[in-house]
């Protein structure tokens, strides 16, 4: 397959940006207000396979080069877009699904991808993107993994639904803008549950679920503070468990 895609320019318009002192952080000009628009080639090569009745292996190569790439990064005063010229990103991904008995499936997969910024762009003095590093924020390795069973109750005609799923990521940068050991993000786990009841026919459900059940602490952004030389960080999600109802009608 090939596709092509496009995102339209735009303009740094945070105005917050135009009176920063002192004089030596990133400060953009009224030329950095406009930035190109961003083109998208990818092409894929993907095999969907049945090993049999209940198990699919599916495989899928892919290679994108994204044009004037929009990378939006905080300078610690105020969010700027500039334009990458070049950005590639390929890889390989491969997934499974089977299921092994009555209620039970099971899902997972593993994603390659080196995503890599083809250009040096700088941002401002000392502040650069730097050709030939990796995107923030991806991983080079992801892995998925989910199991899910449902299963009839023994009273009022119910379904119980049981659900767990787990994600793994590799080493990756959080900051695009000076990046260091401090804003890369080390390799880490994130596990999800979900169990409820329903209807065979579904019109309602109750689910209690928990999200990062194992409180996996990791960061997702970052930013070198201006002057003060150290780096401030976005954390994600910590443990979050609550309850959700659904109605169908």
């Amino acid at each position: 397959g090939y596709s092509r895609g496009y995102k339209s320019g735009g303009y740094n318009l945070d105005r917050s940006g135009f009176n920063i002192t002192p004089a030596s952080t990133v400060q953009p000009t009224t030329a950095d207000l406009h930035f190109n628009p961003e083109y998208t080639d990818a092409y894929e090569f993907g095999i969907k396979s049945t090993i049999n009745r209940s198990t699919q292996l599916n495989l899928n190569v892919f290679y994108e080069e994204v044009t004037d790439f929009q990378s939006n990064n905080f300078s610690g005063f105020n969010f700027v877009t500039r334009n990458i010229p070049t950005t590639i990103s390929k890889g390989v991904e491969v997934s499974l699904l089977t299921r092994p008995l009555d209620g039970l499936t099971l899902q997972g997969g593993l994603l390659y991808n080196n995503a890599k910024y083809g250009s040096t762009v700088s941002f401002g003095p000392g502040v650069s993107i730097l050709s030939g590093t990796t995107l923030s924020g991806d991983s080079i390795w992801t892995a998925t993994a989910s199991a899910t069973y449902r299963t009839e109750l023994p009273f009022q005609h119910l379904t119980a639904l049981y659900y767990l799923d787990g994600r793994f990521n590799s080493p990756y940068q959080t900051s695009a803008l000076s990046p260091s050991g401090v804003s890369k993000q080390g390799q880490f786990t994130v596990i999800n549950g979900r169990i409820g009841i329903s209807p065979p026919n579904e019109r309602w459900s109750l689910e209690l679920f928990a999200r990062n059940l194992l409180d996996q602490y990791y960061i997702v952004g970052s930013f070198a503070v201006p002057e003060q030389n150290n780096y401030a960080v976005y954390p994600g999600e910590p443990r979050t468990v609550g309850a959700t109802m659904r109605v169908k009608y």
